[in-house]
């Protein structure tokens, strides 16, 4: 996923469903460094990861 998308999905109003190593996930912020973002898996609001933007998969239903 390229940054200018994680901040349109992060700024979203609906619902976007993004997937990362086949968990369904929410954007919580796009990292100073442009390349990574800190996600969290949907319902584990507290496990926080760091993860490159390039791994997350925006998905179409």
């Amino acid at each position: 996923m390229d940054i200018q998308r994680a901040k349109e999905i992060i700024a979203s109003s609906e619902t976007i469903h993004v997937n990362y190593n086949g968990n369904s996930i929410w954007i919580d912020q796009v990292n100073e460094d442009g390349v990574t973002a800190t996600i969290h898996i949907q319902g584990e609001h507290q496990d926080k990861q760091q993860v490159r933007l390039s791994d997350l998969n925006e998905m179409n239903h």
